[in-house]
This record gives C-alpha cells, structure tokens and sequence, in this order.
C-alpha cells in the first residue's frame, strides 16, 4: 500500500525542523504544487519551462538521464517520451515521464531509423532510437510532464495544496480528473492504479484531456 502525502508531509517536514506539520514548506524547491504561469502562458515547474526547456537542460538540472522510447498509436499518431526511473524532486523520490516537443515529420524520421517495434500492453508500439537520434532528442523542448508520486494523493492534502479544482470529471468507474485549466494542471486520482499528476501549458490543456477521454474509451473498447 502506497503511503499518504499528508504524513510524508508531516514526517519531512517535522525531521528538518521546518514547522513539523504546519503549512509551512521550509526552503524545499520542486514540489509537485510550486507552479508558474509566465507572460507567455507557459508552465513553470520543477525549475523548467514548458515548451521551452530543451530536456539537455532538464537532465543537468534533475541529474538524471532518461530512457527515451518513440510510441505509436493509430489515434494519436507518434509521441517521443523520457522517463525517469528514479528522481529526487524536493524531499520525495518520483518517477517522472516527459513528453517532447517535435512535428510528426521529424517524430517519422525517427521511426524509419530506430530499431524493431516493440507492442506494449495498452496497444501501442515503442520504437529504441538510433544513437544519434537519442543524442539530437536532447535538444527537443519538454512539453508535458506526467509525475508519478509513490505515495497516495488524498482529497484533503490536494485542496489544501492545489485548492479546489474548476471541475473534478469522472473518466471511468476507477477514475477521476481534478481539472485546474488555467495552471494547466490534471490530476488523476484512481481507486485502483497509480495516481499521478500531469502538467501541460494552459493552450494544450483540452487537446489533452481529449486525448486522456480517447484513451480511457480505446481501453473500454478492448475490454469488451
């Protein structure tokens, strides 16, 4: 069973002296809450810009390096993804997936040189790209990132982190969406499955949430 954020919370807070379960957050940077909106209606987060970040600097910043994978849906066409196994953001070990900025032309040059698809479980392929592509991958922007806590995301410590969001919507029997558009923050809160939080710039977020709905009836579909 994964553990609450409210007693990580209070257990981290209380061993650095920082006011044992108040409010306050000490001098800890990157928590998954500390977001930014710039003039140019980009997210800030975890020291990077979407859009804007190529994920070199990411890398030096985190002090970790992803595995990259080029996946291939017959809905959503083809996406370049990092993941981070193992990060420290703040006083919480995470793993994060990184979603990159490239046109579907560049994404299919990737395709033609990289390795044999490999099927994954949700009905996609993967593809291993070539070194070179890997290496040029690095100066791509991230656009979205997905945070993928261990610990378990209760209502009470996400209003009083996050506050209330504009709209919680019920994707399927095991899932709900707390929806902050205008931080371009959903976050996905399941009875059964790994929560996790997802931040996008505020023009993608209904391009995404479309594509979150697609997905969750592409699965019903199989199911069936």
């Amino acid at each position: 069973m994964k553990p609450n954020l409210s007693l990580l919370l209070c257990l981290t807070f209380a061993l650095t002296l920082v006011g044992g379960c108040g409010p306050r957050e000490g001098s800890f940077r990157n928590l998954p809450w500390q977001t930014n909106i710039n003039e140019r209606e980009h997210s800030e987060v975890f020291g990077i810009t979407l859009g804007e970040t190529p994920m070199k600097t990411a890398i030096e910043k985190w002090g970790a390096s992803p595995s990259l994978g080029l996946f291939q849906n017959g809905a959503n066409g083809l996406d370049l993804e990092g993941y981070f196994a193992r990060l420290m953001l703040g006083p919480f070990e995470v793993r994060l997936v990184v979603k990159l900025g490239a046109d579907q032309a560049t994404l299919e040059g990737f395709r033609r040189r990289a390795g044999k698809p490999h099927p994954g479980p949700s009905g996609d392929y993967r593809y291993e790209l070539s070194e070179a592509d890997a290496l040029a991958a690095q100066n791509l922007p991230i656009e979205e990132i997905s945070y993928l806590p261990k610990y378990q995301l209760e209502d009470k410590l996400l209003r009083s982190r996050f506050r209330d969001p504009v709209e919680i919507r019920r994707l399927d029997e095991n899932t709900d969406v707390w929806m902050y558009p205008q931080r371009g923050i959903l976050i996905t809160v399941q009875k059964k499955g790994k929560d996790f939080i997802h931040y996008v710039n505020p023009g993608q977020f209904d391009a995404v949430v479309k594509r979150m709905e697609n997905s969750v009836d592409r699965k019903a579909s199989r199911s069936r």
